[in-house]
C-alpha cells in the first residue's frame, strides 16, 4: 500500500512538473547564444589586453638587454683590436696568439649575443603587433554583433 501511494505521489509530481515548465521560445534560446557568443569574444578581448600590456612591460626589459650586449659586443671587439695590433707587432709570440685568438672568440661570442638579443626584441614587437591586430579584430567582430557594452575602452 505505501509503496502504490509512493509511486502514484511522484507520478502526480513529474506529471505536474511537466506541466508547469516553463517554454523557451527559440528567439531567446538564440538571443542566449548570441549573448554567450559576444560574452566569449569579450572575454577573449580581455585576455589579449592582458597579454598585451604583460609584453608590452617586457619592451624596456630586452630593450636594455640590447643595449647591454651591445656595448658588450663593442667592448669586445675593441679588446679584439687591440691584441690584433699587438700580435701584429710581435706575430711569433705564442702568447700573445693566445691572447689575440681568446679576444676573437669572445668578441665573436658577444656579437652572436648581441644579434640574439636584437632578435627576440624584434620578436617581441611582432607579437605586440599582431596582438593589436588580434584585438582590434576581436574588438570589430564583437560591435558587429552588437556587443559594444563589452568593450571596455584602452586606458
Amino acid at each position: 500500500m505505501k509503496l502504490k501511494c509512493i509511486t502514484l505521489l511522484s507520478g502526480l509530481f513529474m506529471i505536474s512538473s511537466t506541466t508547469f515548465a516553463q517554454t523557451v521560445s527559440t528567439d531567446q534560446i538564440n538571443a542566449i547564444k548570441n549573448d554567450t557568443r559576444m560574452l566569449r569574444i569579450a572575454i577573449a578581448i580581455n585576455d589579449q589586453k592582458l597579454e598585451l600590456a604583460k609584453l608590452q612591460n617586457q619592451v624596456s626589459e630586452k630593450t636594455e638587454d640590447v643595449d647591454k650586449a651591445t656595448k658588450a659586443s663593442q667592448s669586445a671587439a675593441d679588446v679584439n683590436q687591440n691584441n690584433a695590433t699587438i700580435l701584429n707587432n710581435d706575430d711569433l709570440d705564442k702568447k700573445k696568439a693566445h691572447k689575440a685568438r681568446k679576444s676573437a672568440q669572445s668578441a665573436e661570442n658577444s656579437s652572436s649575443k648581441a644579434r640574439k638579443a636584437q632578435g627576440r626584441l624584434e620578436d617581441l614587437n611582432k607579437d605586440i603587433d599582431q596582438l593589436k591586430k588580434d584585438i582590434a579584430e576581436n574588438e570589430e567582430k564583437l560591435n558587429a554583433m552588437g556587443g559594444s557594452q563589452y568593450v571596455h575602452p584602452a586606458s
